[in-house]
């Protein structure tokens, strides 16, 4: 079976925001992609913070 040189392309996406009582807010952004030859799926997530 030959390798695969993926070519993702996005499937999903989401993002959450928090909200705290000391003035933190923050978001959760996660994505989830898929690659079009081997249908390999990859998610990823970054969490931001802004005090």
């Amino acid at each position: 079976m030959d390798k695969c040189n993926h070519t993702y392309k996005p499937l999903d996406s989401q993002v959450t925001k928090y909200y705290g009582d000391n003035s933190v807010h923050s978001e959760v952004v996660e994505a989830t992609f898929y690659c079009e030859k081997c249908l390999d799926i990859v998610t990823k997530r970054k969490v931001i913070e802004e005090w």
